[in-house]
């Protein structure tokens, strides 16, 4: 059955966005029930299950990326080729996760300032978290790749489901905070990973076949010092600004960037939804010789120019934060706002250039890439989060993501070069996030309410990319996913 780029689109975002979306949507409880400090502990704590979910499966389970198009007209093998992974990823989990259970107190001794910040059980509960995750992605690609998206949204609805509910409980009922909040979070991440292995008992139990896995094996330990350093890109300035100012402005920058970072969940799941596309493009590209660019541009644009429309949701969404937040330390964080959505739209340009090199196997440029932007990151941040506070912080973010988003241009250009339609992709975003710059200037300097401001801009994005897409809406809506 063929599958629309349109229909793929809303379903993965829907899923994808289903699990940062409920948190979002509770996020008035968390902020009623947890102080600045508790949410910036808490903040942290996501941040550290995020490093354990890469680092403890030696990130394994992203190689059924690619290595799924190795085996998909073979079923046996590519069984064969799930159990093992998610086999393998157990096994390195639970290793991992006895031995933090002795280095870990050390571990949060050397990168946290704050003495509230102990592993026992807040660091536990975040490791024990982050090594559940790795035994349900592996087999969560595997059901997106199969389109197999109906299981897909039973497992992801079942853990957010459960995790939102023990979440509101623990916080109204039992009056527990961010141990409760982890608690939930871990329950919610165990049941899926429990179902994820009662389907698959047959191709788990077979153990692991070692001949057919160790490309990926090779594959994902190339793979992991880039995954690794854009982590460290993403989340370490969280953890300067921990050791050079104070929780409390922790806590205000955290809440901005869980406002931002949904347009990264936006673009990741579009992103979710055209890498199969793209893949298999350049599948059929290495058996005929020619890519087929027009069709590569039409999916790029489709993305670039939705992910454009969710900033200026966003946009419109965090200058009207006085509706359902009343403390006004909180409400501060839309002098930052339009800053740090450019940072999350510069980088999904990053992610689409990314997406090409991993297809082809590249990983060593990426390493080059992602640690020339943290060293910029963190040196830049030492330098003006001292003088500058949290505007530093969100200027450095910004600046380290346009050194990202040129160096990983220039590396995808020379793995595969591609003739990309530069005014539909680059040209014209660009002259729209500026006049959402210019809009937010006025803004800041009181010619503008804020409230204004995400009216103007959001009428002024909406207008602009229906004039750009006149043409084409309905090609995007009808955009069919398989290759001629």
């Amino acid at each position: 059955m063929d599958k629309k780029l349109f229909s793929n689109s809303i379903v993965f975002t829907i899923l994808t966005f289903l699990q940062p979306l409920s948190s979002f949507l509770i996020l008035p409880i968390y902020l009623s029930h947890l102080s600045t400090e508790e949410y910036a502990v808490f903040s942290l704590m996501n941040n550290v299950t995020a490093f354990i979910s890469i680092v403890a499966a030696l990130g394994l389970g992203s190689s059924m990326i690619n290595f799924y198009f190795n085996f998909q007209y073979n079923t046996e093998r590519l069984k064969n080729f799930l159990g093992s992974v998610i086999n393998l990823s157990i096994l390195s989990s639970v290793v991992f996760f006895v031995i933090m259970l002795f280095i870990g107190p050390l571990c949060f001794q050397i990168f946290f300032k704050s003495s509230t910040i102990n592993y026992y059980p807040l660091g536990c509960l975040s490791v024990g978290i982050g090594c559940l995750t790795t035994v349900s992605m592996p087999y969560l690609i595997f059901l997106k790749n199969d389109q197999k998206i109906w299981r897909y949204a039973l497992i992801i609805i079942i853990g957010t489901v459960i995790t939102v509910l023990l979440q509101i409980l623990s916080l109204t009922f039992l009056s527990q905070k961010t141990e409760g909040l982890l608690s939930a979070k871990l329950i919610g991440t165990a049941i899926p990973a429990v179902v994820i292995v009662f389907l698959e008992f047959d191709i788990i139990g077979k153990g692991i076949n070692f001949l057919i896995i160790t490309p990926s094996i090779r594959f994902a330990l190339r793979y992991l010092p880039t995954t690794i350093l854009a982590w460290l890109n993403s989340f370490f300035d969280r953890f300067i600004i921990e050791n050079l100012m104070d929780l409390k402005k922790l806590g205000i920058y955290s809440l901005l960037l869980t406002f931002t970072s949904m347009i990264e969940m936006f673009y990741l799941a579009i992103g979710n939804a055209v890498q199969p596309v793209l893949y298999r493009l350049f599948s059929e590209a290495e058996k005929s010789g020619k890519l087929n660019i027009q069709k590569v541009n039409q999916v790029l644009k489709f993305y670039f120019h939705a992910v454009l429309f969710a900033v200026s949701c966003l946009i419109i969404l965090t200058t009207n934060l006085e509706l359902f937040l009343t403390n006004p330390d909180y409400l501060s964080i839309k002098n930052y706002v339009s800053i740090s959505c450019l940072s999350f739209f510069v980088y999904s340009y990053v992610y689409m250039f990314v997406l090409n090199i991993f297809y082809f196997k590249k990983t060593k440029l990426m390493i080059v890439v992602n640690a020339v932007a943290l060293l910029s990151l963190v040196i830049l941040d030492i330098i003006l989060i001292p003088h500058y506070g949290l505007m530093g912080a969100v200027f450095v973010m910004l600046f380290s993501k346009f050194v990202l988003l040129l160096y990983s241009y220039r590396a995808s250009q020379k793995v595969y070069r591609i003739q990309y339609d530069k005014r539909n992709l680059f040209v014209y975003p660009s002259l729209i996030f500026s006049g959402i710059l210019m809009l937010n200037y006025f803004a800041n300097n009181g010619l503008l309410s804020w409230n204004m401001f995400g009216l103007i801009q959001f009428l002024f994005v909406l207008t602009s990319l229906l004039v750009l897409n006149r043409t084409s809406l309905s090609e995007l809506i009808k955009f069919d996913s398989k290759p001629n």
